[in-house]
């Protein structure tokens, strides 16, 4: 029987598509969380979430010697999905009687 040594295993860091593919899966997640939420708390821990992962994809993108190609690919992604995100949040809400009213961008603009 082989043993696996995850101790000295080497994988290259995640490529640029790997990164956007997984933060669509992460808001792809959210809204289906979104869509069972009953509760105001479980709405605004949604949307905390949705925050912490446009932020998380600004400072991602801005590290030095990454490779993308554009930049603002990332945070630009991250935003119009948090958009989309808050746009379930919304509708959820309104579905179980909550007026929650949250702003389609993480800076709170409307």
């Amino acid at each position: 029987m082989a043993v696996a040594n995850w101790g000295t295993a080497r994988r290259s860091p995640p490529s640029a598509r790997e990164r956007l593919m997984t933060l669509l899966d992460l808001f792809s997640e959210l809204r289906l969380e979104a869509r069972i939420a009953g509760s105001r708390d479980e709405l605004a821990e949604l949307h905390r979430r949705a925050g912490y992962l446009v932020g998380l994809a600004t400072v991602v993108a801005l590290q030095p010697g990454e490779q993308w190609v554009d930049p603002a690919a990332l945070p630009t992604v991250a935003n119009r999905e948090f958009a989309r995100t808050v746009d379930t949040l919304n509708r959820r809400g309104r579905e179980i009687g909550i007026a929650l009213n949250l702003a389609p961008r993480w800076n709170g603009e409307r």
